[in-house]
């Protein structure tokens, strides 16, 4: 089994989860470290733990544009059988 978790940012949550085997259930580029101190400090300084303010919000003007590959930090930890 495999214990991963990582910062939804948009969310401002921490989330977690467990499979089987690998690899992770995401469709974007990951990051893996070992030690969840790096996950906590990105919690830590997420900006949108209260929210995301209205002033950030952009309105879809249908002009959008493709934003490079998303890097998602995840702590991965194999649990003992």
């Amino acid at each position: 089994m495999v214990f991963y978790c990582w910062v939804d940012e948009m969310a401002g949550q921490l989330r977690f989860s467990v499979v089987s085997s690998l690899p992770l259930p995401f469709r974007c580029a990951i990051r893996v470290f070992r030690d969840p101190t790096a996950i906590a400090r990105q919690l830590l300084a997420c900006p949108y733990l209260d929210g995301i303010p209205f002033d950030e919000l952009e309105p879809d003007d249908g002009n959008n544009t493709e934003p490079g590959p998303a890097v998602l930090d995840v702590v991965v930890i194999d649990l003992p059988q």
